[in-house]
């Protein structure tokens, strides 16, 4: 392992569990969004998409083409 990683840093994620399946996202109100099109009946890309343009809304200094990724 490099000793330029940190061993101290976590990264969290909000997990949204429903009987459609589960969504994960930086943003609990972007991981509702995908459970929400999962429970209209939506696929698992559709879910993503979604959660995808929330996240950009919420934080879209941490997305998108110029972002620092999630």
């Amino acid at each position: 392992m490099s000793s330029n990683l940190s061993h101290s840093s976590q990264t969290r994620k909000t997990v949204i569990e429903t009987e459609h399946g589960v969504v994960a996202a930086q943003h609990r109100l972007a991981a509702i969004a995908g459970a929400e099109v999962l429970a209209a009946g939506g696929d698992a890309v559709d879910a993503a998409v979604a959660t995808s343009f929330v996240i950009g809304v919420l934080e879209p200094w941490m997305s998108g083409p110029a972002g620092a990724g999630q």
